[in-house]
This record gives structure tokens, C-alpha cells and sequence, in this order.
């Protein structure tokens, strides 16, 4: 299923059950990127091919934890986080694993940073986005989520998605529709889930309307 994706370097996480879809939806989780460098700050993809396996680590490494046989880092904490707002902060370890079964979680920028935290460059967003696209046109979501209102703003609005005012909850935020081949994909943002704002209630009721859509 990755034969189309010619710009992608970090090769996406799919659930093995992603194509059954969470509550009936393909869910597509979109964060901005990876950091990952050499002991002298080399960030070069060409240098480290096998960094194009690091997203699958990251979720199947999280996985793990929840089993029981892994520590616990802090990043991990944000991936907690996000599982357990689709059931309004109660999941189990158990749901919290089959919740990362059934989606796919991808990071938008192709270029890996130095460091968390650091912010990519207008330029390493611009390179990304037709690798944005083959995600899209390969892994056909049925919604997708995006990671911070930073990431939101850099996200490709070129004539290739329809706005859409919001309904109840999102207030200030939008959504906005996707098109991809005859197909319209929602796209929503939430608060981070690593940022201290993040709050179960309020993003539970924004991924509430957005499934009902």
C-alpha cells in the first residue's frame, strides 16, 4: 500500500485495523514532526535511511508500555492523552491499544528537527506537502486530526479544500474539507495533547461533532 508514497520518508503508522475505522471512521492523526539526530546534530535522511521506520517505532514502542514491557517515557504521555479524549479521559491500557489499532498517525514535515520543540522552517513545510497529498490519496481518511493550531496554520490551503463554517463547539477554529479524488475529507485541529491547555471535555466534544459529521 506505500508504492504511491514517493515523497514520504517517515512511513506512516497504520493500525492493523485501521480500515474497520474507530466508531466506523478511518482516522487519520496528524502530528508535525520527528527529531532525531547524530551525536554532532546530523539530521540528514540520506546519511540515516533507517530513520524512515521511526513513526511505527514510536506507536509500537508506546504499545508496549501499555502491555507492560516497556518503561514509561514522557513523551508518551501525549499519546495517552489523545486516546483516552475520544472516550472523555477513561480508556483502559487495553482501549488505549485497541484505539491505536484502529488509526494512523503520521508526522506532516519529512525532515527530522534537532531537537522537541524546535519549530520546522516555512521552507521544510513547503517540501512536505506532496507527501501530504500521497498520504491522502493512498490512505483515503475518513477525518483527520491535526496536532496544534501551529501545525493548522502551515497546512496546505491552496484551492484543494472546501471551508466550512463551524457547526457547535469549534468556534474561531474551522473546518475544513479536503478533496481528494471524489472524495471530501474533513480536517479539525486540537489543542496539543502535550500542552497543559489540553482538556479532555473540551476536546472530547470537538472529535464528538466532527465524527457526526
Amino acid at each position: 500500500m506505500t508504492t504511491n508514497l514517493k515523497n514520504v520518508f517517515f512511513i506512516p503508522y497504520i493500525g492493523d485495523k485501521y480500515e474497520e475505522g474507530y466508531h466506523g471512521k478511518k482516522v487519520l492523526v496528524l502530528g508535525e514532526s520527528h527529531y532525531c539526530a547524530d551525536d554532532e546534530g546530523n539530521t540528514s535522511i540520506k546519511d540515516y535511511p533507517e530513520w524512515e521506520s521511526l513513526t511505527n517505532e514510536v506507536i509500537e514502542n508506546f504499545k508496549e508500555y501499555q502491555r507492560g514491557n516497556k518503561e514509561h517515557s514522557n513523551w508518551m504521555r501525549t499519546f495517552t492523552k489523545f486516546a483516552k479524549a475520544f472516550n472523555n479521559g477513561d480508556l483502559s491500557a487495553e482501549q488505549i491499544i485497541d484505539f491505536w489499532e484502529h488509526v494512523a498517525f503520521y508526522n506532516y514535515v519529512q525532515i527530522p528537527m534537532v531537537a522537541p520543540r524546535q519549530s520546522p522552517t516555512e521552507e521544510q513545510f513547503a517540501k512536505s506537502e506532496k507527501a501530504f497529498w500521497e498520504i491522502l490519496e493512498t490512505y483515503q481518511p475518513d477525518i483527520i486530526t491535526v496536532w496544534g493550531q501551529r501545525l493548522w496554520t502551515k497546512l496546505p490551503y491552496t484551492g484543494e479544500y472546501l471551508p466550512k463554517e463551524n457547526t457547535l463547539i469549534n468556534k474561531g477554529k474551522g473546518l475544513y474539507y479536503y478533496k481528494v479524488k471524489d472524495k471530501k475529507i474533513p480536517a479539525m485541529y486540537i489543542t496539543h495533547p502535550s500542552a497543559s491547555s489540553f482538556h479532555y471535555q473540551t476536546v472530547y466534544n470537538e472529535l464528538k461533532e466532527c465524527f457526526s459529521l
